[in-house]
């Protein structure tokens, strides 16, 4: 389920990692080694891994250094430092380069046990990307999208499923998810995430999954070929059928198939529209502008999003008018101005019907979420970020750090298990 790589020039050492631990009971059945930094930069490069577990010393490139260049290229891989050298000069830089644990040698499964654990719950959340410019890229840009889907479908995959969930239990559903079949996810809001399979998830398990979580949340999902116009067409429809429900439906939706021939028409018109959705747009000046005939862009439009063109169009101004509202203090009339409504009353009324309250109700309900929750804070509000406010406080990563025990090895051993995530500001080191 998940992939791993061990790292040690010492091949009895290296022997000693593999055998010593559990690894296919915590997950780990692709199991890659290395016996230098360089072969093991090489396999990290080439292909997805969720861990490492390195040794710090080893000849020409050290551990330190291979997790400082992981860092620059901002890898997605979990490190664990394993070593026999427990001076705090070097677990300091492993520790300011990002690492998750750190375990002294000789292995022992007693004392791996909780770092295991730890890579457990943490890799479902690392194949996850926070950053909204990633999955606009994924639309926006055919090259970015086929690199990427030529990474994901390495193995020779040849179809794709997906799946769009919106749902106030979203962290929970990604877990769920993410124990049938690891997926890549990206969040697309503050309780909106899509999910995306190299392979066809156990139908007999997918569907009873999906119906498991139809009660507390919105799930549209589907299959398409790896072609990255097929696949932009596909998250655009499901973007597309998401938005259209308004702020608080629940349920399945199946993603209806589409002939290929309208693959490229939809595309190009979806991503015009979400350009443009501020200026007069009419299905008249589309049709023509992409040369299609008028009653059958009607038609394909219906099929596709499962609603009309003008309610499409009002959907995507509205969502945008709610992220204006959460997040700046423009006057309302010009937020419904800047959106693309004419009429206030009517952007009003449309509102209302849209959201269930009115803009200045929205506007107040959603401007100054508490901060409680860095994980939730940092996730980006759709096609926004919103800032995580100064930490005025002493955090409670350092109020709670367990009492020194004997032997700086054991030290640093509780200071680094402590750090289940990074400190606010960004920081990750225990030291001063």
């Amino acid at each position: 389920m998940y992939t791993l790589l061990l790292v040690d020039d010492e091949e009895f050492a290296l022997a000693a990692l593999r055998h010593a631990l559990p690894w296919e009971g915590y997950g780990f059945t692709d199991i890659h080694t290395a016996t230098s930094s360089q072969d093991a930069w090489e396999i990290l490069t080439k292909q997805r891994i969720d861990a490492c577990f390195i040794d710090i010393r080893m000849p020409g490139m050290t551990g330190l250094e291979l997790l400082a260049e992981a860092g620059r290229h901002k890898l997605e891989t979990l490190f664990v430092v394993v070593s026999g050298y427990s001076d705090f000069s070097y677990a300091k830089q492993a520790i300011q380069f990002g690492v998750l644990d750190y375990c002294l040698k000789p292995v022992s499964e007693e004392e791996c046990r909780p770092v295991l654990e730890k890579l457990a719950r943490h890799i479902p959340l690392n194949r996850i990307s926070h950053d909204p410019a990633y999955a606009s890229r994924l639309l926006a840009e055919p090259e970015f999208c086929s690199d990427f889907l030529s990474g994901l479908t390495a193995g020779g995959s040849d179809k794709l499923t997906l799946l769009l969930v919106r749902s106030p239990k979203l962290n929970q559903i990604l877990r769920a998810a993410d124990s049938l079949l690891p997926a890549r996810a990206f969040f697309l809001g503050e309780d909106e995430a899509f999910l995306i399979w190299n392979a066809s998830p156990d139908e007999d398990a997918f569907v009873p999954f999906l119906e498991s979580w139809e009660q507390s949340a919105l799930l549209i999902y589907g299959g398409t070929s790896p072609e990255h116009a097929f696949f932009q067409n596909a998250f655009r429809r499901m973007r597309v059928i998401c938005h259209s429900q308004g702020t608080a439906p629940t349920g399945m939706v199946k993603l209806s198939a589409v002939n290929e021939e309208t693959t490229a028409y939809l595309a190009g018109i979806l991503s015009y529209i979400e350009e443009n959705y501020a200026s007069h747009l009419t299905l008249q000046d589309l049709a023509h502008q992409f040369g299609v005939n008028y009653s059958y862009l009607s038609q394909l439009f219906k099929k596709a999003t499962n609603q009309t063109f003008e309610k499409h169009l009002a959907n995507i101004r509205l969502t945008h008018a709610c992220r204006l509202l959460s997040d700046t203090y423009m006057p309302i009339a010009d937020i419904a101005e800047q959106v693309g409504f004419r009429d206030y009353h009517y952007f009003c009324t449309a509102f209302k019907r849209f959201c269930s309250m009115t803009p200045s109700q929205y506007r107040d309900a959603h401007s100054a979420p508490p901060a409680t929750d860095l994980l939730s804070l940092a996730i980006p509000h759709y096609g926004h970020v919103r800032a995580i406010p100064p930490q005025t406080s002493v955090p409670h990563h350092v109020q709670s750090l367990p009492p020194p025990q004997a032997g700086p090895e054991r030290n640093l051993k509780a200071c680094i298990s402590s750090r289940n995530t990074p400190w606010p500001g960004g920081s990750t080191s225990c030291f001063p």
